[in-house]
């Protein structure tokens, strides 16, 4: 194959002052006067006489991928000249070998190699190490007609020998929008240098192997084909995509390439989804709403069927799923996945369309006391949160370690501590609970901590973790450690974040003794942590009235937050006096409630134990009844909402229903395994669900 291949003429004196092009290979013939490295000179009047070259050998670049060598490759470490077949001469390329020396524009060495007169067959070979030793990085053979007595100039060319070749995608079309672009094919040498310029000697053989057809190739502006011949680095290469799914594998072989080192690249192009779901709740202020579901809607929700079931590496997840859309993973093409985390550490990523496993993996568990997980053992039991705009995945396990993952590769993501960030002491005593909250701009992962079952002296925590200095700042939620501990947060949602202000809104449990301060109150904090205010809404009832939820911010009929408490009560509050106290208060029955907000139906939807109610929010951040449906289930229960449908989980099923009216939709009938504990997720015309018994399941319409 040819590379740095370009014919050029000059004179050359032999003292070698005169200009030669930068990174060149000078074939000089002279008399013996010349001076230089290489072979005896022949005595005057002998048939023979003597070659000059001069080499130029241009600096290194410093990366591989920019090195474009136009004659000689920058890591040429020698040469060797034979002519007619007979031995070579051999020389060495470096600024202390004979015959070179250093200048601006590389290391130039001339070579002296005896010939005879006539017509001569050189053959020049270049290699990586000194000697003649190591990799060829290129050839040539060139025929000269040798004249006695007067210097002569030829022009030459040399071959870069490929040893690999590359295949990279200029572009990744959008599904549905059929397009064109350029496919680069870049053959390397055995140092990585591009080879460059006149046909190969050997052609490339572009193939497209995609068996859904709405992929092809076309050479040149030519008719489109399944494969294609490339004969030099000057032919175009370009795709046809025709707007369809396309999993096309293309690939590019060439006589005397290992299949190793024959270049391969996959093709799938984006989704056309844009919707993803990156923590709990959906968004920031935990509404628990996608308001861009547009395939799955009241009439269509009941065409919903099992698409696939992903078995996770472990049972009892309680993590919401997450999905990105059109990640790049380790094989450069574009998908949807999947985030799941469970109680035994894994956190897996699970491809959307297919169900199949794309990375996982294994973190830190606690084997506890605490019999609320069947087996005692607490993991990822918090929601991860996802940043698309540094494209990592933040989850904490049972260990208190904080990880930052690539979405789709699952490498430790640049910069992060490699053995993840320990958030707080004895693991065996706190724990998180909720689902982690990204701030402004990916800057801070929030996460509050807990315990288990309220084993054991504990003291809640609220913390802030700086995602570039990896500094930690701790807000305590029991000021008076020496008369009181707990206050945990237990919510599956943890905090919000108000919209307007920044400022974090978050639900306490019990302290022990419960009068201690900030016991059962929803409480507000500034994003740096500092306090703002807090309420206990109502008299204070004494006992165990944790508020077990998460507080849902929205804007409609004021900047309200609403929350619900564990012994059934629910609240509302003006999120600008929170001081001030509820501004509604009802008691829908059942214990724990997250709400979830509807912009559209301007409604709170709850799911506690035993049914599934609508409130109407109105002026004042204040609620009234709007509708109610059963709901056979023994626990509260996340719903969520998106196209119109409330969606809620009882026992081992999910059901659909109409967000306006309360009417019964679809339920997901015997096709999940175990029991439904966290919310499911709705995006991009899916619904994804996980249970107990260790499954993640999707659900789509035909």
């Amino acid at each position: 194959m040819h590379s740095w291949c370009r014919r050029w003429t000059s004179n050359r004196a032999c003292n070698g002052s005169s200009s030669r092009p930068l990174a060149a290979l000078v074939l000089a013939l002279g008399v013996a006067s010349c001076g230089g490295g290489g072979a005896s000179l022949p005595a005057a009047g002998a048939s023979s006489a003597t070659a000059q070259f001069t080499i130029v050998v241009p600096p290194a670049q410093a990366s591989p991928a920019r090195r474009r060598p136009r004659f000689v490759a920058s890591s040429a470490r020698s040469v060797a000249i034979a002519a007619n077949g007979r031995a070579a001469v051999v020389a060495d390329l470096a600024a202390a070998a004979p015959g070179c020396t250093s200048a601006v524009d590389g290391l130039h060495c001339t070579v002296l190699v005896a010939a005879p007169v006539g017509s001569v067959s050189f053959a020049v070979t270049l290699y990586d190490q000194p000697q003649g030793g190591g990799n060829v990085l290129a050839r040539a053979m060139q025929t000269v007609q040798i004249v006695a007595g007067q210097t002569n100039v030829v022009g030459i060319v040399l071959d870069g020998v490929v040893a690999s070749i590359a295949l990279a995608l200029a572009a990744t079309p959008l599904q549905g929008a059929p397009r064109t672009f350029p496919l680069t094919v870049s053959a390397r040498d055995a140092d990585g240098n591009v080879v460059i310029g006149d046909p190969f000697d050997a052609p490339i053989v572009v193939s497209d192997a995609d068996p859904t057809g709405a992929t092809k190739l076309a050479l040149n502006g030519g008719a489109a084909a399944g494969s294609v011949t490339v004969q030099s680095p000057a032919d175009a290469v370009t795709i046809a995509y025709g707007g369809g799914p396309a999993n096309a594998t293309i690939s590019a072989t060439s006589a005397g390439i290992a299949p190793a080192n024959a270049g391969s690249i996959v093709l799938r192009p984006k989704t056309p989804n844009t919707i993803d779901w990156t923590t709990f709740g959906f968004d920031r202020q935990r509404t628990s709403a996608n308001p861009s579901e547009s395939a799955i809607t009241t009439a269509t929700v009941g065409q919903l069927k099992k698409l696939w079931s992903y078995a996770l590496p472990a049972p009892y997840t309680n993590t919401q799923p997450l999905v990105a859309t059109n990640v790049v993973r380790a094989d450069g093409t574009y998908g949807d996945i999947v985030y799941v985390g469970d109680e035994h550490g894994n956190l897996s990523a699970v491809d959307a369309a297919t169900g199949t496993r794309v990375w996982s993996k294994s973190l830190g568990s606690a084997v506890t006391n605490c019999p609320d997980m069947p087996d005692d053992t607490y993991g990822i039991t918090s929601t991860p949160a996802i940043d698309r705009a540094t494209n990592r995945i933040y989850a904490i396990d049972g260990s208190a370690a904080l990880w930052a993952f690539d979405l789709g590769t699952g490498a430790v993501s640049a910069g992060w501590p490699a053995s993840g960030l320990t958030i707080y002491g004895n693991p065996l005593t706190n724990h998180t609970w909720s689902g982690l909250l990204l701030g402004a701009g990916g800057a801070t992962v929030y996460l509050p901590s807990a315990s288990y079952c309220d084993f054991g002296t504990y003291y809640g925590t609220f913390n802030a973790i700086d995602t570039a200095s990896h500094t930690i700042t701790t807000f305590q939620l029991v000021p008076n450690q020496a008369q009181a501990y707990g206050n945990g947060v237990w919510s599956w949602g943890g905090a919000s974040i108000d919209p307007d202000s920044g400022n974090l809104f978050a639900g306490l449990g019990n302290s022990f003794p419960e009068t201690a301060q900030w016991s059962d109150s929803v409480i507000e904090l500034t994003p740096t942590l500092t306090f703002v205010a807090d309420d206990v809404p109502t008299v204070f009832a004494g006992g165990d009235v944790d508020i077990g939820a998460t507080p849902v911010a929205y804007d409609d009929g004021g900047r309200c937050i609403a929350v619900g408490r564990k012994d059934g009560a629910f609240f509302a509050f003006d999120r600008t006096n929170l001081a001030g106290g509820p501004t509604a208060t009802v008691n829908p029955g059942g214990t724990i409630v997250t709400p979830v907000y509807g912009a559209a139906t301007h409604e709170l939807y709850l799911a506690p134990q035993g049914h599934v109610t609508a409130l109407a929010i109105q002026p004042g951040c204040t609620l009234a009844n709007a509708w109610s449906v059963p709901l056979a289930t023994s626990r509260a229960a996340v719903p969520a909402l998106a196209g119109g449908v409330v969606y809620a989980a009882a026992a081992t099923t999910l059901y659909a229903y109409d967000a306006t009216s309360g009417a019964l939709l679809w339920s997901s009938g015997s096709s999940i395994g175990g029991t439904i504990v966290a919310a499911p997720m709705i995006a991009n015309g899916r619904v994804y669900a996980t249970s107990w018994d260790g499954h993640l399941t999707a659900f789509g319409l035909p």
